[in-house]
């Protein structure tokens, strides 16, 4: 090799090195650069995250959202001694313009029991509200299907024409409870159900106050592991009076305490017998899905169903249940947050 390439080829190589270090450098400052992102992201999580909110009410001096007003029962009284309703802990219930209805759960959080911290600090946004306010509201009957889903076909025989549909449901007595619906749907329509409100918001109920709601019963004498006792089983029978299916999709009328045999249906609110604290069908019926978790898409179901055995805990998928696809089991309640 003569002495000119020799110089062209020692050349070459300075430029290729060059490149190489420039490369390298702009690799290194570019991670950087993502990294610090990252890093100021997860700082900026985590900030928001330990926001500290200022406690607003306590779980027995619930309050009752600007729209709603406050419905005296049998069991739970609004009346107060001392400033603190007399019925806090047996479900107070509270009732929109429209006549949806919802039942206080008291949550006693040890932030909530020290009388000296008027702050709070929450994980996530289902803590904030719950802690902020002592408890929440749950839907009072399971949720049921919007008027437009359903058909008449006689004086007292009634058609569902739900098929994963998504809308506003109610929480009334005497109600086709919503069934055939997936849970994504199922969550979407529990959120429209108070999408425009000012001063509340509506979710599917998650695993944490599905949880809440049952210590809280279990705390006040009722079976929460076989709810024989106050559920729609198949291995129970009992007088009712109100709607009734048996392939779940076409309903008719029952009157003057019809008894329940056939593994049915019941519309919400058929019996005072199925009723804890002044929520109904909350065991048997239709198993209710959960968000597990709400930053997260996952579901599960609870509560039992009408012809299975009594349960209150995990319902058997191996009878026909999914999280996946909507079915003739399953249905959903509604809970509600104060803003």
């Amino acid at each position: 090799m003569n002495k000119k390439y020799k110089i062209v080829f020692s050349v070459i190589k300075i430029v290729l090195s060059i490149i190489i270090i420039i490369t390298a450098i702009f690799l290194v400052m570019t991670y950087k650069t993502l990294f610090a992102n990252k890093t100021e992201e997860a700082k900026v999580e985590t900030e928001i995250e330990k926001i500290e909110l200022k406690r607003i009410s306590t779980y027995n001096k619930p309050i009752v959202p600007e729209g709603f007003k406050k419905v005296e029962t049998e069991t739970a009284s609004w009346e107060e001694v001392e400033g603190i309703p007399i019925g806090w802990n047996s479900g107070l219930v509270i009732e929109d313009e429209i006549g949806n209805q919802f039942v206080w759960v008291p949550v006693r959080h040890k932030y909530m029991q020290d009388a000296e911290n008027d702050t709070i600090i929450y994980e996530n946004r289902e803590q904030a509200r719950i802690f902020q306010h002592g408890g929440f509201y749950i839907g009072r009957y399971e949720a049921g299907i919007p008027e437009e889903y359903t058909e008449k076909i006689s004086e007292n025989e009634i058609r569902t024409t739900t098929n994963n549909k998504v809308g506003i449901p109610t929480s009334k007595k005497n109600q086709l409870p919503w069934n055939y619906i997936h849970w994504s749907r199922a969550n979407e329509s529990a959120e429209n159900m108070y999408k425009d409100n000012e001063y509340v918001a509506s979710d599917l109920i998650t695993m944490q106050q599905w949880e809440y709601t049952s210590n809280w019963l279990a705390e006040c004498g009722y079976d929460v592991k076989n709810c024989a006792e106050w559920g729609n089983y198949s291995n129970v029978n009992f007088s009712f009076t109100g709607y009734y299916s048996i392939d779940g999709k076409t309903y008719k009328y029952a009157e003057n305490g019809m008894k329940q045999t056939y593994n049915m249906i019941l519309s919400t609110g058929a019996t005072e017998r199925n009723k804890a604290n002044n929520i109904y069908d909350l065991a048997g019926n239709l198993v209710e899905f959960i968000d597990v978790n709400e930053s997260s898409n996952n579901c599960e179901v609870r509560g039992g169903y009408y012809d299975n055995i009594s349960t209150y805990g995990v319902a058997d998928e191996s009878r026909g249940l999914s999280i996946s696809e909507g079915n003739v089991r399953q249905g959903f309640r509604v809970v509600l947050y104060m803003k």
